[in-house]
């Protein structure tokens, strides 16, 4: 049984109480309809966190982290702003270090990030 059904279900003994007319039943008819919508507005919100949550974790388990960045592929992120806001942030290349390593930068929270990642 769903909410549509138990929706239908109160409606009919709305309509049953107005022609008993029937003042106090129709109050709490109203109230166990006002409930019924909230709870359906509550579980549409714990849906939505379920899915937002799901996601989260298959882009996770898609993220490798190299020594100061994140890669999905041939993309490579910011830590810094994964780490801290779980946003995902492109990093672009400035130089190769003289110690051999890549050096991004992050434009969007402006740190650099040293890696041993290939080009």
């Amino acid at each position: 049984m769903g909410y549509t059904d138990i929706k239908e279900m109160f409606q009919d003994a709305k309509n049953l109480a107005t022609g008993a007319n029937d003042l106090q039943l129709k109050n709490v008819l109203l109230e166990i309809q006002t409930a019924v919508y909230e709870l359906q507005e509550e579980n549409r919100e714990l849906r939505d966190t379920i899915h937002d949550l799901e996601n989260e974790k298959i882009l996770d388990s898609e993220l490798e982290f190299h020594q100061g960045v994140y890669t999905r592929g041939n993309e490579v992120f910011c830590n810094v702003c994964r780490d801290r806001n779980k946003q995902l942030s492109r990093v672009r290349f400035a130089k190769k270090h003289e110690n051999g390593t890549n050096v991004y930068i992050c434009d969007v929270c402006k740190t650099w990030r040293f890696s041993d990642i290939e080009d």
